[in-house]
């Protein structure tokens, strides 16, 4: 893979920033990268800055986020010591937009491909395009979740912009897509032909009023992701004002941070991306400190990871036998030391699925309790298709 040199500035003012970060900080612990790739050894989180603004439905300013977020991020403090992080800079601004997306997604899978997780700050998020290819160009089946208040499928005829990425994300060859998830979405700003959409490609959705009523269920979705992106609009204006078009409803400050949070503990997450944060409409950096903090949170999570696997570690495990109306026997796991879930599903017969017996993915303790109720679960059935 290119080295990300290539397509990064690194920090012009960097040690200026650390040095008025204080002591014990973030900005005092990142090492900033001057373009040496011995620099990435032994690295495990790279922040990465997308100074690109076109496309993105009048929200332009977001191209100038990354260093708003730097200056809230880098005083806040970390109190694990066993996080390795570095500023790669900001992705050089192409001649076009689709050259700014060719260097985020070489750089990215550069990084990927060395299990170091890049943290993607600034730009509008059509930028999660470039991100879902980085995968495909790695050859890595991915499942991405998107914490954003609309579906963003559009005209896939029409330029990328930052409400048809998801169409040309979906139609994308080669195609590493499994699974995609949408939390937060809003239901009276979606079309009812996108939800049917959704519906029939058996991506998964959790609306806002869902989310308020359980943040802890979206955990397992969180945790079955290989590349999160968040939205910034996808939190109430009162909390963030910081987009060109914020909306009154949507996710409250501190659930935004307790997704982050949940994804700095999947430890299959391989990237994450804080999109559409324009500074411009920044009241006193309260958009900017609120993506510090979640970014905190998500660093926080990471420090705590704990790998599972449930095919390999079968005695940190308790396994539940579930008997159905249905007749199905739906196995499901519980882990003895994180108490978290998982669900077995089998691969349908066929001659294709001989050597694969079943796919375990994240679940609830609610799915378990559904199951207990004779209700076979919509994330068993969905997947059941998938591997169909």
């Amino acid at each position: 893979m290119t080295d990300p040199g290539l397509y990064i500035e690194p920090l012009q003012k960097g040690d200026e920033l650390k040095a008025i970060s204080g002591t014990g900080s973030i900005g005092e612990r990142m090492v900033i990268y001057s373009g040496k790739e011995s620099e990435l050894q032994n690295v495990q989180i790279a922040f990465i800055g997308v100074n690109e603004g076109r496309m993105s439905n009048e929200n332009e300013g977001c191209a100038l986020g990354a260093e708003a977020i730097r200056k809230s991020l880098y005083p806040l403090h970390l109190h694990s010591e066993n996080v390795f992080m570095i500023d790669m800079g900001n992705i050089r601004p192409g001649h076009s937009l689709e050259d700014t997306h060719f260097a985020l997604e070489m750089t990215s899978a550069y990084l990927i491909e060395r299990n170091i997780v890049p943290i993607i700050i600034g730009g509008p998020d059509h930028c999660t395009l470039p991100l879902y290819r980085a995968f495909c160009r790695l050859e890595r089946m991915t499942n991405i979740l998107s914490v954003d208040p609309i579906f963003d499928i559009g005209d896939v005829d029409e330029e990328t912009h930052s409400s048809n990425y998801l169409s040309k994300l979906i139609i994308h060859k080669p195609g590493f897509l499994f699974d995609y998830t949408n939390i937060g979405h809003q239901s009276y700003l979606v079309n009812a032909e996108m939800t049917k959409v959704m519906k029939r490609m058996l991506f998964q959705t959790m609306r806002l009023g869902e989310v308020n009523e359980s943040i802890s269920d979206t955990e397992p979705l969180v945790r079955n992701a290989d590349l999160m992106c968040l939205d910034v609009r996808s939190v109430r204006m009162s909390d963030s004002p910081g987009h060109a078009h914020p909306l009154p409803n949507g996710l409250y400050a501190e659930q935004f941070c307790q997704l982050a949070s949940y994804a700095g503990t999947n430890e299959k997450l391989a990237c994450i991306a804080f999109f559409e944060y324009n500074p411009s409409y920044d009241d006193r950096a309260q958009s900017s400190q609120l993506i510090a903090q979640a970014v905190w949170c998500f660093l926080d999570g990471y420090s705590r990871r704990h790998k599972e696997d449930v095919l390999i570690d079968t005695e940190r495990f308790i396994r539940y036998l579930v008997h159905t109306k249905e007749n199905h026997d739906l196995v499901f796991y519980k882990s003895k030391i994180t108490e978290r879930w998982w669900l077995e599903v089998p691969y349908p017969p066929r001659d294709g699925n001989r050597f694969k017996k079943s796919h375990v993915l994240p679940c609830s303790y609610s799915d378990y309790l559904a199951a207990c109720d004779h209700e076979i679960p919509d994330i068993w059935l969905q997947t059941y298709q998938k591997l169909s």
